[in-house]
């Protein structure tokens, strides 16, 4: 939504919508249909979780998508995110080609159908641009001391719902 200078709001999320889709098939060559993007969060930079107990996280729920019979996992890394886990996301088999684009681009690619977050903004921006249609299951992982967990399960849990989308929360 933008304010123009007549103080009109103008909705441009159709706009956006058709633009992440048009950069996603022209720039984000995910081959393997069924395919899932995992999107990290930058506990361990900020101090609220020491680096074992966030690998042993990401394993838990790197581990529930590979149960939900996915292959080919694609990392989105948080722009806060240094790059002390960068091999520890290699070893466990994270595809990083587009680990520094946003989480939306990806999401919005026809071959990504499950998500694996940090209950995060994205299923709620994603839902917003209509680009949830293709997802079949959202695994939400929530990180230690992280704030609102409860608000933000009911929240991505009636986005998901209305969607028929799959939701596993760890």
């Amino acid at each position: 939504i933008v304010a123009l200078e007549n103080k009109q709001v103008v909705d441009i999320s159709d706009h956006v919508s058709k633009n992440f889709y048009r950069i996603s098939l022209e720039h984000i060559k995910i081959d393997s249909p069924k395919s899932a993007i995992f999107m990290t969060t930058h506990s361990v930079e900020s101090g609220r979780m020491p680096q074992s107990e966030y690998h042993q996280l990401i394993t838990d729920a790197y581990s529930k998508l590979q149960e939900l019979g996915v292959k080919d996992v694609y990392l989105s890394k948080h722009p806060a995110e240094d790059c002390s886990n960068d091999d520890f996301y290699k070893k466990t088999g994270f595809i990083a080609s587009y680990q520094d684009y946003p989480s939306e681009l990806l999401v919005a690619n026809e071959n990504i159908s499950y998500i694996a977050h940090p209950m995060n903004s994205t299923i709620i921006m994603s839902n917003y641009f209509k680009h949830l249609n293709e997802i079949d299951a959202v695994v939400s992982y929530f990180p230690k001391n992280s704030p609102y967990k409860d608000e933000r399960i009911k929240m991505i849990d009636k986005i998901l719902s209305k969607h028929s989308i799959e939701h596993y929360v760890l």
